[in-house]
């Protein structure tokens, strides 16, 4: 089960990190944070075509095929109306990251061909995303977010809490990766003072204090709205840890790319 959830933070943190040198160049900066930002809306784009197959599901069991059907193929079985979604936010997160970082991204880090070691074209490195990321959020994380509820809930009731969490939660890894990249613009890009790297807890203690503010902010309003879309909690998936948990699911795996070059966003290709 602890694995299992692990996943669920790895999906739905996407992204955030600063690495200790001076300064950064603003294209390849802007390159990375958008690109960054990027995934966070894929991730949330499919994650509310999922939600919505779900809630029409809830209305009529035989309208929708929302799961995949081969865990190698997140894809794979779906309905027509969810595929067509699916797809359109796939596109759209393509050309988001083309339209940052044009046709190659930087030679560095996590954008590197890991055969090759020479850096992606954007495509590739989009397609490379959407491959790992659609199928840890369609085939591990969501059903942890849409699962059975008690059968005295009524299902309207349920479906309403859950899409609520799961927008939230997509929200949220926003947020924080908003905080973060706003202080590494200030710090990788301008030179300027600022702690940008948290813990692996991603406490707010460990950043300075702008910073810290805005993160425990963000933490704060996921928390307040999942508690209001959802009371009591349903009795079942992810909702079993508790909400203050649920969302360390989120924003622990951003503190931890923090602390690994292979997984940060932020590199430089000229060297530290």
């Amino acid at each position: 089960m602890k694995a299992r959830f692990a996943v669920l933070g790895l999906v739905i943190s996407m992204l955030a990190a600063s690495l200790a040198f001076a300064t950064l160049d603003k294209t390849v900066f802007k390159c990375e944070s958008k690109a960054s930002a990027a995934v966070n809306k894929f991730g949330a784009a499919r994650g509310k075509c999922i939600v919505k197959c779900a809630a029409a599901n809830s209305k009529d069991p035989n309208s929708r095929v929302c799961p995949p059907t081969d865990p190698n193929d997140p894809e794979a079985g779906i309905d027509s109306t969810t595929s067509a979604c699916i797809a359109a936010a796939n596109t759209k997160y393509k050309a988001s990251v083309s339209k940052a970082c044009g046709g190659t991204m930087p030679a560095c880090g996590t954008y590197l061909d890991s055969m090759t070691l020479l850096p992606r074209s954007s495509s590739d490195y989009a397609d490379a995303q959407i491959a790992s990321q659609g199928a840890l959020i369609d085939g591990e994380t969501l059903p942890f977010l849409l699962c059975d509820p008690d059968p005295n809930t009524p299902v309207n009731e349920a479906i309403k809490c859950e899409s609520k969490t799961v927008a939230t939660l997509a929200k949220l890894s926003g947020s924080v990766s908003k905080c973060l990249t706003k202080c590494d613009a200030k710090v990788l890009v301008k030179g300027a003072a600022g702690d940008c790297d948290p813990n692996s807890n991603l406490d707010a203690s460990s950043l300075d204090t702008t910073t810290g503010g805005c993160v425990t902010a963000a933490i704060a309003k996921a928390s307040a709205s999942i508690n209001k879309a959802c009371s009591p909690l349903p009795a079942c998936g992810a909702y079993l840890i508790g909400v203050d948990n649920l969302l360390g699911f989120v924003v622990a795996p951003i503190g931890q790319n923090y602390e690994n070059p292979d997984a940060n966003p932020y590199c430089d290709p000229n060297g530290p």
